[in-house]
């Protein structure tokens, strides 16, 4: 049941990057940073923004750091930070909020406001310090930090060993709270199971334990999912937009041309790969051999329809915007994809016009993805 606490993580964390990231450099003193190796140091900049594969950023900022990529490492100073990544390490200090989401993090940082923190596996460190509240989500949470303000915990499996001043709310499945914590605030577990506190464990205030409550979705909670669901797919597709940019932009520029040369035909194409590539992996993994590469295929193939829907972005864009075709920068590629991803989120939350154009966008990426990885076909057409 989605609820307005845990989407807050993710889409204040969507909205910093999108409006840090999407943004040209307003000032002579911003650091704007992009490719497959990134390493930054800053010294008293107003904003740094950074986009790649593996991501270094150290020095101080007035005002915020955003980045996105795949492996963050980041142990500086800042206002605000926003930051994305599959493996995201965040150091160092934000003096107002920090936004940071993906698969693994790991924070060792100083908060002094809000913290929102969403992933797979969350670590809070034990060097961590929140003067604000804080908002978690995860499979995995261990919270080991100190915090002076209120902390709510949303994951299946969470451990509090730090020190929490303020209130407490945990929902998860298992809920353990270790010898060395200390909390002020009165706690309420949401749990199916009862939590488990360790010997030695200091708990001050009110300790509620309840089963998992429904939530009633009122008006503001749908469109705080419906902004989720825009704001993140815009930034998750951006990403991916990026780096297909950086590692095959000729690759990127023959999918656009074949979906606006021949939109039927690649839509057809899309049909079949969509309904046969899964089939076809399936009848591999019936011998012994074919195993290993069938089941590489079906774990494969989520990734090729992501990759779809951001090769259609990227050809809307330029059927709307670029009627004539012209080349454009990389910059301008970017810009243009943020322009494609939008209309393509937008346009997908409206009920049942939403699935046709989604159904669209994955044919015609998936045609796309198959016939611009083939440069003499498409050059014949």
């Amino acid at each position: 049941m989605l609820s307005l606490n845990r989407l807050m993580p993710i889409a204040a964390l969507a909205f910093g990057l999108l409006s840090g990231l999407t943004t040209a450099s307003a000032q002579t003193d911003d650091i704007w940073r992009m490719g497959a190796r990134i390493n930054v140091t800053a010294s008293d900049h107003a904003n740094v923004s950074a986009i790649g594969a593996i991501i270094s950023i150290r020095g101080s900022v007035r005002e915020d750091i955003n980045a996105a990529g795949a492996e963050l490492d980041v142990n500086a100073r800042a206002a605000n930070m926003n930051l994305a990544g599959a493996i995201v390490s965040f150091g160092g200090e934000a003096t107002e909020n920090a936004n940071v989401a993906g698969a693994r993090l790991s924070i060792q940082a100083t908060v002094g406001n809000e913290l929102n923190a969403a992933g797979a596996r969350v670590l809070i460190g034990p060097q961590t310090q929140i003067r604000g509240s804080s908002q978690i989500a995860g499979a995995d949470v261990v919270f080991s930090g100190t915090s002076e303000g209120p902390v709510s915990i949303y994951g299946d499996t969470v451990q509090i060993t730090g020190q929490i001043a303020g209130d407490v709310l945990v929902r998860a499945r298992n809920v353990t709270v270790g010898r060395t914590a200390v909390i002020d605030g009165a706690i309420t577990f949401e749990t199916l199971s009862e939590p488990v506190i360790e010997e030695g464990a200091t708990l001050r205030g009110r300790q509620t334990v309840t089963l998992p409550q429904p939530r009633k979705i009122e008006g503001e909670h749908v469109i705080a999912a419906l902004g989720f669901v825009v704001l993140f797919g815009v930034g998750a597709g951006l990403v991916l937009g990026i780096l297909l940019l950086l590692m095959g932009r000729p690759f990127v520029e023959r999918a656009i041309d074949t979906i606006r040369a021949q939109p039927g035909w690649t839509m057809l194409v899309g049909l079949g790969v969509l309904i046969l590539v899964p089939i076809a992996a399936l009848l591999i993994m019936v011998t012994v051999v074919g195993v290993p590469v069938g089941l590489l295929t079906l774990l494969a193939f989520p990734l090729a329809m992501m990759t779809a829907g951001v090769l259609s972005a990227f050809a809307l864009s330029d059927w709307l915007l670029n009627r004539e075709g012209d080349p454009k920068s990389i910059g301008g590629r970017i810009l243009l994809l943020v322009a494609g991803l939008l209309n393509l989120a937008l346009l997908g939350v409206v009920p049942i016009l939403g699935f046709f154009v989604s159904l669209a966008a994955l044919l015609a990426g998936l045609g796309a993805l198959w016939r611009a990885s083939r440069p003499a076909r498409v050059a014949s057409v």
